[in-house]
């Protein structure tokens, strides 16, 4: 193990800086030939299960107070009040942490992609099962880079607008340009399906992918693309193997944590381990969930006990992770799965079908006997829209949702945020809502960066 945290190590740093391309490290020394070395390198849940951040920080989630501002890092500050600059000193070689850890996971796919096909490829049921899930983890870390570096995907505008850097393998010496939206998609997509054939049905750790969590994912990529029958065909895919939700019920609210460890099997509703990094302000107590959100709850509503405490002060926070601990959740779960399945049923015209799921799902959230199931009224939308924000409130889904509703006029919103006075907007289709590429990555290869 030693060594192998070495290898990795020394092959991350080697692709971080380019004064160390013309390196030449003693293969013999430092690379994983084994499969147990790769099967190891996808086992890093500090490197493989983190997800991004910033897309959380700039979301309607909630709003911070003054000294909670006062007291973030200048990313922090400039990414919470949408500034067109936020990274200040990036071009110093200081790593963005969402860019270089995505890449980070990239590149260790890649590595355990190269090594598996001198192995013999997906010959054996282990080596095939290793490979799907570095192919997950490779879709999964270009899709989270999408959602901040890239436009919403449009069937009109995929094929001009700008994708990100394609890496299919470990060599660091090619600078790839970034493509096309639509060859980011089809790169993820064809990831996610070349790994459902050959990853493993079902996982004893959540940490690693398994059928389900591949489903899931595409579900959830499809709903981004705004292709509602293949969204619904996978979410329905999922449901016909896994429908099990808990019922809030037995949980009990009066817990600091009140869900139970995800890791490494503990909450029957996560298909799928990741969690938002450790990071003082996505945890302050200085983070109020916003009060918009927290007044749509009603009394029954077990949500309203199970997710949030009262600070004081004005102040609630949120408490409902489905890590099972401070970390904010970002993986899969069953209950998005419900979510999306209902607005793409809504979506195509079969509206008693999407409230008909929506029930399935609060009639587990509600307090036993209170529940009075929705009736269809041929607009469903935006009640299927409101449940889906409050039952996936701190997931890191918000900014993906923002971002694919502010298509639509009838669903776009404006954010606002005051601070120290100051009041600032984010308005629909800005080019704020697209991070700008770190300036050392501009420097680094050939890169174009996105106008903001």
């Amino acid at each position: 193990m030693k060594r192998l945290i070495l290898v990795v190590y020394l092959l991350i740093t080697l692709g971080c800086d380019k004064k160390y391309l013309e390196a030449k490290p003693d293969r013999n020394l430092l690379v994983p030939v084994h499969l147990e070395d790769f099967q190891a390198i996808l086992d890093n849940t500090a490197d493989m299960n983190n997800s991004t951040y910033l897309n959380f920080v700039g979301a309607d989630d909630y709003l911070t107070t003054n000294s909670g501002y006062q007291s973030a890092s200048y990313l922090m500050q400039n990414a919470y009040l949408w500034k067109a600059d936020i990274y200040q000193n990036s071009q110093t070689g200081d790593p963005v942490g969402d860019w270089s850890s995505c890449y980070k996971q990239v590149f260790n796919a890649n590595v355990v992609l190269d090594g598996i096909d001198k192995l013999g490829g997906t010959a054996d049921a282990k080596l095939a099962g290793v490979k799907g899930t570095a192919l997950f983890f490779r879709a999964m870390a270009y899709f989270n880079l999408a959602q901040l570096f890239c436009k919403a995907y449009t069937t009109q505008g995929a094929a001009n607008d700008a994708g990100i850097p394609i890496r299919l393998t470990a060599d660091v010496n090619p600078r790839p340009a970034r493509g096309t939206l639509t060859d980011t998609y089809r790169q993820i997509i064809s990831d996610l399906e070349s790994s459902l054939v050959i990853i493993a049905g079902n996982s004893n750790f959540k940490s690693r992918p398994s059928k389900l969590a591949v489903r899931a994912l595409l579900a959830r990529v499809y709903l981004a693309m705004g292709n509602y029958e293949q969204a619904l065909f996978y979410a329905e895919a999922v449901l016909a193997e896994s429908n099990s939700l808990l019922d809030y019920n037995t949980i009990n609210a009066t817990l600091a944590r009140p869900f139970p460890a995800a890791l490494p099997n503990g909450n029957a509703e996560v298909l799928f381990y990741s969690a938002m990094p450790s990071l003082a302000f996505l945890t302050s107590q200085q983070n109020s969930i916003h009060p918009e959100i927290y007044n749509a709850y009603s009394e029954n509503d077990l949500r309203k006990q199970v997710f949030f405490i009262d600070r004081g002060n004005g102040i609630i926070n949120f408490k409902g992770h489905y890590t099972g601990n401070v970390l904010l959740f970002a993986g899969l779960a069953i209950d998005e799965i419900y979510l999306t399945k209902s607005e793409c049923l809504e979506r195509l015209g079969r509206g008693a079908e999407a409230i008909a799921c929506l029930n399935q799902l609060l009639i587990k959230r509600m307090k036993t006997g209170t529940y009075v199931a929705q009736v269809s009224t041929g607009s469903n939308l935006q009640l299927i829209l409101t449940e889906r924000r409050k039952e996936l409130l701190y997931r890191n889904l918000r900014w993906m949702d923002l971002k694919r509703l502010n298509l639509e006029e009838a669903t776009a919103l404006v954010l606002t945020r005051t601070v120290n006075g100051v009041s600032y907007k984010l308005v629909p289709n800005s080019g704020l809502w697209v991070l700008p590429i770190p300036d050392n990555e501009l420097i680094a290869g050939a890169v174009e960066q996105n106008i903001r």
